[in-house]
C-alpha cells in the first residue's frame, strides 16, 4: 500500500527547500513600512565598517549571498572532509514548517547539505536561559522531519543534523570559546553516535582570543570572532587563508552593499527595537527589587510582541520563555 502520509511529508519538504532564499530576510512589511528611509540612513555604518554579524538579519544577508563561504565555515566547525556538492540550499523555515494558530515555527537558518544532512544555525545575543536545551530540542525536531518513514536501518546513519549556536554577550554561561557536543557514553566519554552534533560558539571569547594571539587561535574561533568584528578589513584579515581572493572580494562587496540596502537596515532596526523594548521592560522589573516585577514586565513584553504578530520562536529567543508558556499567555489574553 502506498504511504500517502509519508509521500505528502516528503513533498512538503521539497516544496519548502525550493523556496526563494530571499524569503529568509522576510520581515513584517507593516513594521518595515513604519521605518523611514531617514531613520535607516541614520544607522548606516561608516565606510569600511559593517553592522555586527551577530544580528540575525546581518548574518543572513551576508551568508545567503556567499554560500561558498558559509559552507567553509560549516566544514571547519564540524571537521567535514568530504566534498559537498554546491549549490547548498538555504531556507529560513524548517524543512516541514510547524504551524499553530497561523504562526510558523522556524530556525534562524537551515542549511541543506544533502537530502539527509542539514545544519541548523541560531544566533543568540539576548537570552541565556536553557541555551543548550533549546537548541538540542530544535535539532531533534528537524531530525524527526527529514527522517523518512520505513527507512532501512543501515541508512539511518546517513541522516545527520548539525547545529551551530553563536552566543554573544551571554555572561552567565560557563563555556569555552568553542564547545562541541555529541551523544556519548557517560562512563567512558566515547562518542556513541554523531547523528546529532552541536557546536556552541562564545563570540566574545573567540574575539578576545583572536585579538590576543591570532596566530595560535583555532580556526573555529576565528569564524566566531568575525561575528563581532565591525571593520571589514579585519574580517578579511582574520579569515586569512581560509578564503580565495575572489571570495575575499565578494565578501567585502557584500558588506558594502548591505550598508546601502535600506531593507536590510530597516530590518536591523526592527530586530534591534524588539530587543531594546524587551530589555527596557526587563530593567523596569529589576528596579522594583522583586522577581515578580521582572516577570510582570516579561509577560507584558510578550503580550506586546504577540499583538505585533511576532512569531513564537522569535519571542522565545528574546524572552527565554518556552513556546508553551507563550501560548498560555496568548490563551489568557484571549480571555481578557
Amino acid at each position: 500500500m502506498k504511504n500517502v502520509e509519508g509521500d505528502d511529508r516528503v513533498l512538503a519538504t521539497e516544496i519548502k527547500l525550493k523556496e526563494d532564499i530571499e524569503r529568509v530576510l522576510e520581515v513584517d512589511e507593516r513594521i518595515l513600512n513604519s521605518i523611514s528611509d531617514e531613520e535607516a540612513l541614520s544607522i548606516k555604518p561608516e565606510k569600511g565598517e559593517t553592522l555586527p554579524t551577530y544580528y540575525d538579519v546581518i548574518f543572513k544577508a551576508v551568508f545567503i549571498r556567499n554560500q561558498s563561504i558559509l559552507l567553509k565555515m560549516i566544514k571547519r566547525m564540524f571537521h567535514i572532509e568530504e566534498d559537498i556538492n554546491n549549490p547548498i540550499a538555504i531556507i529560513g523555515y524548517e524543512s516541514v514548517p510547524i504551524v499553530y494558530n497561523g504562526k510558523t515555527f522556524k530556525s534562524d537558518l537551515l542549511v541543506k547539505l544533502s537530502d539527509e544532512s542539514y545544519v541548523v544555525i541560531e544566533m543568540n545575543n539576548n537570552s541565556k536561559l536553557g541555551v543548550i536545551d533549546r537548541n538540542l530540542i530544535q535539532l531533534f525536531r528537524v531530525h524527526s522531519q527529514i527522517l523518512k518513514k520505513g527507512e532501512i536501518y543501515n541508512k539511518l546513519k546517513d541522516y545527520r543534523i548539525r547545529g551551530i549556536n553563536f552566543n554573544y554577550m551571554i555572561e552567565e554561561l560557563d563555556n569555552n570559546e568553542v564547545d562541541k557536543y555529541a551523544f556519548c557514553n557517560v562512563r567512558t566519554g566515547e562518542i556513541a553516535s554523531d547523528l546529532i552534533t552541536y557546536v556552541n560558539i562564545d563570540v566574545e571569547k573567540c574575539y578576545n582570543l583572536v585579538y590576543n594571539n591570532i596566530e595560535k587561535a583555532p580556526i573555529e574561533a576565528k569564524w566566531g570572532a568575525i561575528i563581532k568584528e565591525k571593520k571589514i578589513d579585519n574580517i578579511i584579515k582574520i579569515l586569512g587563508g581560509e578564503l580565495s581572493m575572489e571570495e575575499k572580494e565578494e565578501l567585502r562587496k557584500t558588506y558594502e552593499d548591505i550598508n546601502d540596502d535600506s531593507r536590510v537596515l530597516k530590518s536591523w532596526i526592527a530586530e534591534d527595537n524588539i530587543r531594546w523594548k524587551f530589555e527596557e521592560k526587563e530593567e523596569i522589573g529589576y528596579q522594583t527589587g522583586k522577581e515578580d516585577g521582572k516577570e510582570t514586565a516579561t509577560i507584558e513584553m510578550i503580550k506586546n510582541m504577540l499583538n505585533e504578530k511576532i512569531d513564537y520562536n522569535t519571542i522565545s529567543k528574546i524572552t527565554g520563555k518556552t513556546i508553551e508558556e507563550i501560548q498560555e499567555i496568548e490563551k489568557n489574553m484571549n480571555k481578557e
